[in-house]
């Protein structure tokens, strides 16, 4: 650990809406990863009400509960956790992942590296699948880093993944967030973009999320995928979106080729599968709802 990293102190605020036996999970895997101990944590929750039993063990584990009436779109609770940090570094988390026991270090570790960095993605990897459809939707995700890796030396889109991102504080706070965002991932990369920081992927920092058990769900998920492009050029008329957009086309022929070649069964089946999301894809007003019902299979342990 360099002397930059000692200085470094983080906050990892986590949102919900769902509060279930997950996010105590996450909380406790953030806690037993190396520089996640002593890290202040935030919770801030609505929707469905956290039951005393999930209160009680996040007080144990030293989390701030903050609980809010109603239910929110997802940029309000993290309005929220952004105004409570006062650390240097800002982790934001879902509530059903998992991370390394390295991952917080990890985190950290790239912007102690670069004094520029103002922002962060850790690698989302799956969680060992159960079943046939699992199997096959982990081939999207590894699809992506490949793509992602090869593409613009890793600083693009495609590596700011919303299950878990991390910000300088000092430069989240100047973001500008809108209520109804649904591409929270995409709308923090451009964001940051916009407001002149850099951006590094953190690809030693593992976290683990669990795949959808079932297509509707996947669904539900590539639909809103396939419309960030037309949603984010609503808040980002100024940057040249088509070329930020436009994967060259050797990249994603490479990168499908790589992962036929180590996984050519279930390849062939995530194409079929996406081909029919496609074609019976969600109509874009429906589909980019930030109050979409949660998949609840994602959250199982």
């Amino acid at each position: 650990m360099n002397n930059e990293n000692k200085k470094l102190s983080a906050t990892a605020g986590i949102y919900t809406c769902y509060g279930g036996p997950s996010l105590v999970r996450a909380i406790e895997s953030i806690r037993a990863s190396e520089g996640g101990k002593d890290i202040k944590i935030f919770v801030v929750a609505d929707g469905q009400p956290l039951t005393q039993d999930v209160k009680g063990m996040l007080i144990q584990l030293g989390v701030d509960v903050r609980e809010q009436p109603g239910l929110s779109p997802q940029s309000v609770k993290i309005r929220k956790i952004i105004s409570l940090c006062d650390t240097n570094i800002l982790i934001l988390a879902q509530d059903d992942v998992v991370f390394d026991n390295r991952a917080v270090r990890q985190i950290i570790n790239v912007f102690g590296e670069d004094p520029n960095v103002t922002m962060t993605g850790a690698k989302i990897m799956p969680t060992p699948s159960k079943t046939f459809f699992e199997k096959i939707v982990e081939v999207g995700v590894n699809l992506v880093q490949r793509i992602g890796l090869r593409w613009n030396n890793g600083d693009n889109y495609l590596l700011s993944n919303g299950r878990c991102l991390a910000f300088r504080t000092e430069a989240v706070k100047k973001f500008s967030i809108p209520d109804n965002v649904v591409s929270l991932d995409a709308y923090f990369y451009f964001e940051n973009k916009r407001q002149n920081g850099k951006f590094a992927f953190a690809k030693d920092a593992i976290v683990y999320n669990k795949s959808p058990l079932y297509l509707r769900e996947h669904k539900k998920q590539s639909n809103r995928y396939s419309y960030s492009r037309f949603e984010i050029a609503n808040y980002f008329s100024g940057l040249n979106l088509v070329k930020e957009y436009s994967i060259p086309l050797s990249i994603v022929f490479s990168s499908l080729i790589a992962e036929f070649l180590s996984n050519p069964f279930y390849t062939v089946l995530y194409c079929f599968v996406q081909s029919y999301v496609y074609v019976f894809r969600g109509k874009k007003k429906k589909t980019l709802n930030p109050l979409w019902k949660i998949d609840e299979s994602t959250k199982r342990i």
